[in-house]
C-alpha cells in the first residue's frame, strides 16, 4: 500500500467493481453511495477510471455525506465531507476533481464557518 498524491482528484474503480473512490491526500476514500457521487459529479458517470492500482492506494475514510457548498459571502466554494470542509483553491482543482460547479449549494457563511476546516484541496 501506498500514498499517492499523483493520483489526487481521481475517481477510480477497480476493474469489474461498482465501488467508487476519490483520491485526495494521496488516499482513495470510498464514495458510500450513488446518491453521494451524484451532489458532487457528472450524472453520466463519466471520468471514472478503472484501473487495478485502486488496491495498492493507501486507505483515506469512507465519504458517509458530501457536498459542494457555495458561500453566500464569498465566492468560495467548499468540498463538505463528512463534516468537514475543504476549500476549492482554483478551477483547475475543481476541474482536475471533476467537480460539477452546477451543483454547489448556495450555503450561508455562518453555517460554513461552523464546520471544521481541513487543508485546502490544491493540485
Amino acid at each position: 500500500m501506498s500514498v499517492r498524491t499523483d493520483l489526487n482528484g481521481k475517481r477510480l474503480r477497480a476493474p469489474g467493481d461498482k465501488a467508487v473512490y476519490l483520491v485526495f491526500d494521496g488516499k482513495k476514500s470510498h464514495v458510500k453511495n450513488q446518491e453521494i457521487y451524484l451532489r458532487l459529479f457528472p450524472d453520466d458517470w463519466a471520468g471514472i477510471e478503472d484501473t487495478p492500482e485502486v488496491a495498492e492506494i493507501d486507505e483515506g475514510q469512507v465519504i458517509e455525506d458530501a457536498y459542494l457548498a457555495q458561500s453566500d459571502a464569498e465566492d468560495k466554494t467548499y468540498f463538505v465531507a463528512n463534516g468537514w470542509k475543504r476549500y476549492i483553491s482554483n478551477a483547475d482543482v475543481f476541474s482536475r476533481y471533476g467537480f460539477v460547479k452546477d451543483k454547489a449549494r448556495p450555503t450561508a457563511q455562518a453555517d460554513l464557518d461552523a464546520l471544521p476546516e481541513g487543508d485546502p484541496l490544491t493540485t
